[in-house]
């Protein structure tokens, strides 16, 4: 099995909303339609958390749950540290690191690595070692395709963004699929 639950109440993102009345500088935060806060929220992450644990107690032999940074492994400690991976260590040029709980499936390897582009004082460079604004005092960082200069995730708002943002990139799919699926079936 390999399992990719609905992250929207397990990542560690929106965490504001947890609260009852959430507030920005002590004024109440503007609340966008739909969205789900305090209790409500609440019982959101905890049902969450029991199907995911339900995945994972579930009687099959190799399982993979993924899912991006959040709160899997505080909450729910008998699943133990994830793998965690990057779509540019799969020949894709993008970032986004996710979590994978294996259980009966060794971690996946790395199969064709991606450079980004390197990004210091807010502006691509060509050295490692910085830009000539700031002498090489700061540091270089790499950033992909689906990011901004700034680290920030690059598609616009959009009625479908957490779809776009949810997709499991085919880099890693193929990873999967090639190294788990000549493992012997039990």
């Amino acid at each position: 099995m390999i399992a990719h639950p609905p992250c929207t109440y397990l990542t560690g993102a929106a965490e504001w909303a947890f609260a009852d009345c959430p507030l920005i500088n002590g004024v109440p935060r503007k609340i966008q339609k739909g969205v789900l806060i305090g209790e409500s929220r609440r019982k959101a992450r905890a049902d969450a958390l029991d199907f995911v644990n339900r995945l994972w107690r579930a009687d099959i032999k190799k399982k993979c749950i993924e899912n991006p940074v959040g709160v899997i492994t505080k909450y729910l400690p008998n699943m133990g540290r994830p793998q965690y991976i990057q779509p540019y260590w799969f020949g894709e040029d993008a970032s986004k690191k996710t979590g994978l709980w294996l259980d009966g499936l060794p971690e996946i390897t790395k199969t064709n690595w991606i450079d980004g582009r390197m990004v210091c004082c807010g502006e691509v460079v060509e050295d490692k070692y910085g830009c000539a604004n700031c002498c090489g005092e700061k540091r270089v960082v790499y950033r992909w395709g689906n990011q901004t200069d700034s680290g920030q995730n690059n598609l616009p708002p959009s009625n479908d963004r957490w779809k776009l943002r949810s997709t499991t990139y085919q880099g890693i799919a193929n990873a999967m699929a090639e190294q788990w699926g000549r493992l012997p079936v039990l």
